[in-house]
């Protein structure tokens, strides 16, 4: 009968589930990277969640977007409030305006509005020694017509359904084990609901960063994602990257006021 190999011999008996996500991740970024991509886009945004009493909080986050070599393609707000239903599940419901150029400032019928609401649930599940993050959120969309001079702007309707699932991987502890360096690792994916013009996939985005958190409460993470987007108008798939540049806060809202 043959011995068992030491543990020192059994090397895949040693990955780490945290090294495993991210040794899974790496070759589809490299997959996708080798793919000759439509677009290149730039991403800029503020997240912030801010405690104000009991279980509430407010959220409020924004961005500049970047298509390609356009000088602007489109900025986004977004307001809303949190409910901490317990340790690791919180509600949110939200209000955004986005203000898109599609071919950019050249583009000759301007700006593109869209009112959007969204309703999610956001839940923490722990494995072994990392968290998984599973958001769940719906889309209620009102996507505004471009604009063209005697003509009255009109609407369209449309639901959305979009699950992420994230984790954060630790490469550096500083006190109280906090990470203050760490790999950013997520896939979302968006489905369009009830839509008849075409595919019921809208996109999939499969993202790797780095991420640094000066203090508890606040951090910054730039990272990459690579979009396979399936236009509402339908033809060809296409096959995107994007650059994302993130600044977070988590501030009470009296700490964020000076108050405390």
């Amino acid at each position: 009968m043959k011995r068992p190999l030491p543990s020192s011999r059994r090397p895949f008996r040693r990955v780490s589930l945290p090294a495993a996500l991210l040794l899974a991740c790496l070759p589809a970024l490299g997959q996708n990277f080798s793919q000759p991509f439509d677009k290149q886009i730039q991403w800029f945004a503020y997240s912030g969640d801010h405690a104000v009493a009991g279980k509430w909080g407010l959220h409020f986050d924004g961005g500049w977007r970047q298509v390609s070599h356009a000088d602007w393609n489109q900025w986004l707000v977004r307001p809303g409030v949190n409910y901490q239903w317990s340790r690791r599940v919180q509600l949110s419901a939200a209000y955004s305006y986005f203000n898109t150029h599609p071919a950019g400032l050249a583009w000759d019928e301007q700006s593109v509005p869209e009112h959007r609401l969204q309703e999610q649930i956001l839940i923490q599940t722990p494995v072994r020694k990392i968290a998984l993050r599973h958001r769940v959120r719906v889309d209620q969309r009102f996507l505004g017509s471009g604009f063209a001079e005697n003509s009255q702007r009109t609407w369209n309707l449309q639901h959305r359904l979009r699950y992420m699932i994230r984790t954060e991987l630790p490469l550096r502890k500083g006190a109280s084990e906090r990470p203050v360096v760490y790999a950013g690792v997520h896939n979302e994916i968006l489905f369009r609901l009830g839509y008849t013009g075409g595919s019921n996939f809208d996109q999939n985005r499969l993202y790797g960063g780095i991420g640094a958190r000066p203090h508890k409460e606040a951090s910054i993470e730039a990272g990459v994602f690579h979009q396979r987007f399936q236009p509402m108008a339908g033809g060809r798939m296409e096959n995107n990257y994007v650059f994302v540049l993130t600044v977070s806060n988590q501030l009470s809202l009296s700490r964020l006021l000076g108050r405390e």
